[in-house]
């Protein structure tokens, strides 16, 4: 009983040992390639009352946006990438709104982007320029 045990052992090491290399002559497949490392650009929306809100990069398409908060691309960037984040279609609402992007442009710096602003607020902005106009001192 002791001798069979012993060669059973044998055995199993003996097939253990060899490798059960496929057939393949030794030659091994070549392992699978890294993950794709990269990093992300996101950041913060705040003051987001309606929907529809829709923003676009030229890295990874476009994010549509349901409320105020943080948002992140899912596409990731290798180290040195430039990013442009903008506005798409913005928000409808009964009180319209306009968005306005802050920090929206840059280069991935060995780091994930988390500093793209989104402000988005009631009621249009008028702007112009005066000419003709002095005033006496």
């Amino acid at each position: 009983m002791l001798r069979s045990i012993g060669s059973v052992t044998f055995l199993a090491l003996f097939m253990v040992g060899c490798g059960g290399g496929g057939g393949t002559g030794g030659a091994s497949s070549p392992p699978p390639p890294p993950p794709i490392n990269g990093y992300t650009v996101g950041g913060t929306v705040t003051g987001l009352a309606g929907s529809g809100l829709v923003l676009n990069s030229d890295f990874g398409g476009d994010l549509a946006v349901s409320a105020s908060g943080s948002f992140t691309f899912g596409t990731r960037l290798p180290d040195g990438s430039t990013f442009n984040v903008g506005v798409k279609n913005q928000p409808t609402s009964s009180l319209a709104q306009n968005c306005q992007v802050a920090n929206g442009t840059g280069t991935i710096a060995g780091a994930n982007v988390m500093n793209v602003t989104v402000t988005c607020g009631s009621g249009y902005t008028v702007g112009g320029t005066v000419s003709g106009w002095w005033a006496q001192v």
